[in-house]
């Protein structure tokens, strides 16, 4: 299947947010929080730089419909796609010793 095709399911979900408002809402917000909207996976649409504090307490992201409203800026979104793609290349930590675990369960 290719990566941009907007599959049945997706198509389906986009048509249920339409109807119930959901999508429309979530437009609005991004406007009146002043983000860049661009498509996004699976016909989402990211509304980076969301700079308003309603409807939410200061989360980093949120999704209203099919718009994910993210409060990271394109430079941050930039810089934690580096940071992922370099995670599998960090050490992984070592695991809690069995004595450790039988402390926390106390």
């Amino acid at each position: 299947m290719d990566g941009d095709r907007v599959r049945t399911v997706d198509h389906l979900r986009q048509v249920v947010n339409v109807l119930t408002l959901a999508t429309p809402l979530g437009l609005l917000l991004a406007g009146l929080g002043r983000a860049r909207l661009r498509p996004g996976p699976h016909g989402t649409i990211v509304a980076a730089g969301y700079a308003w504090s309603f409807p939410a307490p200061r989360a980093p992201a949120l999704t209203i419909g099919d718009v994910i409203l993210l409060r990271l800026t394109d430079e941050q979104l930039e810089e934690g796609a580096v940071c992922a793609e370099l995670a599998p290349t960090a050490a992984v930590p070592p695991a809690v010793p069995p004595a450790a675990q039988e402390v926390a369960a106390r």
